[in-house]
Formats: structure tokens, sequence, C-alpha cells
């Protein structure tokens, strides 16, 4: 298997760009996911936290870390289904 995420521009009616490669899995989404979940704390921890000194982390902040994973897991689940209805009729 091609470990290599390949991006292929198809310019239709729609301007869409398809990507093929690494994102067939779950897993893949799930990475995604983390990644910018550990990058949205770290960055906040940085620029809020130390730069600010802010002390400020309540249920917003969760929620917000819960989307910013939550969101391309649950992209990853579309197009995985959609995928799926496209190869089985």
């Amino acid at each position: 298997m091609d470990h290599h995420l390949r991006v292929h521009s198809c310019y239709d009616r729609n301007h869409l760009v398809v990507v093929q490669g690494e994102g067939s899995s779950l897993t893949y989404y799930f990475g995604v996911g983390l990644a910018w979940t550990l990058l949205a704390v770290v960055l906040d921890y940085v620029f809020i936290v130390q730069l600010f000194g802010a002390s400020y982390y309540e249920v917003d902040v969760y929620f917000y870390y819960a989307l910013t994973f939550l969101m391309p897991v649950g992209v990853g689940l579309y197009l995985l289904h959609i995928r799926k209805e496209n190869v089985t009729g």
C-alpha cells in the first residue's frame, strides 16, 4: 500500500479536489483528529496561557477540543460511507 497522500485536482463545475491515498481508512481520520487536537492544545498553552498569562480552562475550551477531534473523524465517517455507497452501487 502506498502510504503517501496523493492529491489529484479534478476541475469540473464544482471545482473539487479529489484526495486519494491514506484517506481510505478510519484510522487515518482518527490520526488527523488527534494531530489537530494535540496541535490546538500545545498552541493554546503557548500562546494563551504562557503569553497572556490566562488560567482559563473551562467547559467551552474542552468542548472546542472535542470538536477539533471529532470534525475530521466525522468527515472521515461521511466520506467512507459515501465511498462505500459509490462502490456498491
